[in-house]
């Protein structure tokens, strides 16, 4: 029997501290990250792994680990043992390419991907 825990819902304006704090009271490692904020707010209390029926306009723009979460507070990569040299060269694109969408969100840019 596989035994499954509800996902972590979150949003994109999600504040890190505030997701590393659920990430540690909740024993989770992963979260799905939604477009809206309302629409995240009703998944986290309705989703089942079985009964999961996605409304048309919820858009789940990720995922989030805890490893995302604590690179960026401390603004470094974390490898270990298992990275290899072309997955630091991917992790470091992408860190790249996310800094640079939240800075152009920040700043109040458009952002579209």
């Amino acid at each position: 029997q596989l035994l499954a825990r509800k996902p972590l819902v979150t949003n994109e304006e999600v504040n890190l501290y505030d997701l590393l704090n659920k990430f540690q009271s909740t024993h989770c490692h992963l979260a799905l990250v939604l477009k809206s904020q309302d629409k995240a707010k009703i998944l986290r209390k309705s989703l089942s792994l079985r009964e999961f029926d996605k409304p048309k306009d919820l858009v789940i723009t990720g995922l989030i680990t805890i490893e995302d979460v604590i690179e960026e507070l401390i603004q470094e990569e974390i490898y270990d043992e298992t990275d290899s040299a072309r997955e630091e060269k991917l992790a470091k694109t992408f860190v790249g390419k996310w800094k640079s969408f939240v800075k152009q969100k920040k700043s109040g840019g458009g952002g579209g991907g």
